[in-house]
């Protein structure tokens, strides 16, 4: 018999799932445990099964999508459908009620990358210096970094900068790259690298395609490094591109200007 087995046939007898803050946790090898997560630490779940008191699961034995709360699932699925107004609302639900698997911290940061997609950047680097002042979590603090730069950025504001991501550039997760692109590419603008800065700007359209505004913003700022080093032609290459892309977006009727005056 396995080792949580005991506990699951008590539980067929005297369920707990009526307590409103109890969940359903499921294990990979199909046993359900329903009971109140009380800590996650250090790769162990403390859950309170009421009459019986409390038990520790292993956290690899258990299938994670099951541990989160009603409330953290809708804010996710919220954010992943790009209902980015809804999700803040159910992130800051989830901060008067929190989520015991969930950080406080992480749910400020994705409230942070909602306003972000947004297009408001002003709003998102004050949830993100939130983050960056009070967490312990290096990797969330790196994530709030590089965006907090990329929003400063994009409100005109260079001087606050770090130098360079270089040497955190192995900790950098997946999904902050393009952004970390971004930054390094404006970073060799500014010292008059442009032709460097090109190419930086120019990798988030093959590797990041999927940020779409990301590389239409990238790609004008490349077309603006080559025409200043004498390259033109590949400039105005660049800014039909954008326009045809989008070609009603704010980013397709600046280009369709800046390829005229070429």
């Amino acid at each position: 018999m396995g080792k949580y087995s005991l506990i699951i046939m008590a539980l067929i007898f005297f369920a707990v799932s009526d307590s409103s803050e109890a969940r359903v946790i499921e294990l990979k090898n199909g046993q359900i445990i329903n009971g109140e997560i009380l800590k996650d630490e250090n790769g162990e779940l403390t859950v309170k099964l009421d009459q019986y008191g409390e038990m520790t699961v292993d956290k690899e034995d258990v299938k994670l999508e099951s541990l989160y709360s009603e409330g953290y699932k809708t804010a996710e699925e919220y954010f992943s459908r790009g209902k980015f107004i809804e999700a803040i609302k159910a992130y800051h639900e989830l901060l008067q009620n929190p989520d015991p698997l969930v950080s406080g911290d992480s749910i400020i940061s994705k409230i942070a990358d909602c306003y972000l997609m947004l297009d408001k950047p002003d709003k998102a680097v004050v949830f993100y210096r939130k983050v960056m002042d009070e967490t312990g979590d290096k990797s969330l603090s790196l994530h709030c970094s590089i965006r907090a730069d990329y929003c400063r950025l994009r409100s005109g504001e260079v001087r606050s900068l770090q130098d360079s991501y270089k040497d955190k550039e192995k900790s950098i997760e997946k999904g902050d790259m393009a952004f970390y692109c971004y930054i390094e590419g404006r970073r060799l603008m500014a010292e008059g690298k442009y032709e460097e800065a090109a190419m930086e700007l120019l990798s988030i359209d093959v590797l990041y395609p999927e940020t779409a505004e990301l590389v239409a913003e990238s790609k004008m700022l490349a077309a603006e490094c080559l025409d200043k080093k004498g390259k033109p032609e590949i400039a105005k290459k660049l800014y039909k591109e954008i326009y045809e892309t989008g070609p009603s977006s704010g980013a397709g009727k600046e280009a369709y200007k800046r390829m005229n005056n070429l």
